[in-house]
């Protein structure tokens, strides 16, 4: 698996102290995905000795070649992707975001799949711009292996486990664990991206079985 991080390296009126720890904030994440057994996981900061490097082209291609890029979301990386930014700095960024604005509009249903937000603990009160409302969103609860667990399983495909009933944990319990209670409905909304598999009904096969689970109920959302 090949993942590659774009990130903004500051905030335009950030201090140097702050700069600095978000560096070693992103870099501690990137390096908690290789320790995890991610195959690859591509960070500029890398490479940056490398006297080879045409910055004007890294990233971009990095974006086509990559099976998930993850953007680590904050206020500057949404500015250089709205252009709110000033011209003069971030060029980087800006050429990564003009890479997957192009991505988006060649093929949505690719951008959905390879594109993930993901918030560090110090960026989650930041605004995700309306026009990123729709990618999925992950967030890092702490630097450490357990607080990377969400990001682990979105990129390994690995739904969280539901306890099945007569389990440890069931009940109210197990509703505090889940955020769900005993006769709550989960309403799914979704898209047939792949061919041959019908969404809908590979979901209702999951609920029936699962003991505990209502009722489905989806909002076919199929050509959008």
């Amino acid at each position: 698996m090949r993942v590659f991080i774009t990130w903004a390296h500051s905030g335009e009126d950030w201090p140097d102290e702050r700069a600095e720890l978000w560096k070693g904030q992103v870099e501690q994440f990137a390096e908690l995905l290789e320790s995890a057994g991610i195959d690859e996981v591509l960070l500029d900061l890398w490479v940056a000795n490398e006297r080879d490097t045409n910055w004007n082209t890294w990233g971009p291609n990095q974006i086509d070649e990559a099976d998930y890029v993850l953007i680590m979301m904050n206020d500057p990386w949404a500015q250089r992707w709205s252009g709110r930014n000033n011209p003069k700095v971030g060029a980087g960024v800006v050429a990564e975001a003009n890479a997957l604005h192009g991505l988006f509009n060649e093929d949505q249903a690719e951008f959905q799949q390879k594109v993930r937000l993901v918030r560090l603990p110090s960026s989650t009160g930041d605004r995700i711009p309306r026009d990123l409302s729709g990618v999925k969103s992950l967030t890092v609860s702490s630097l450490t292996p357990e607080g990377i667990g969400d990001v682990l399983r979105d990129l390994n495909n690995e739904p969280r486990r539901i306890p099945s009933a007569g389990s440890p944990g069931t009940g109210s319990q197990a509703g505090a664990l889940t955020g769900f209670r005993d006769g709550d409905m989960l309403l799914l909304r979704f898209r047939d991206f792949h061919a041959g598999v019908r969404t809908l009904e590979e979901h209702e096969k999951l609920i029936a079985s699962n003991p505990r689970a209502g009722r489905l109920v989806g909002m076919v959302e199929e050509g959008c």
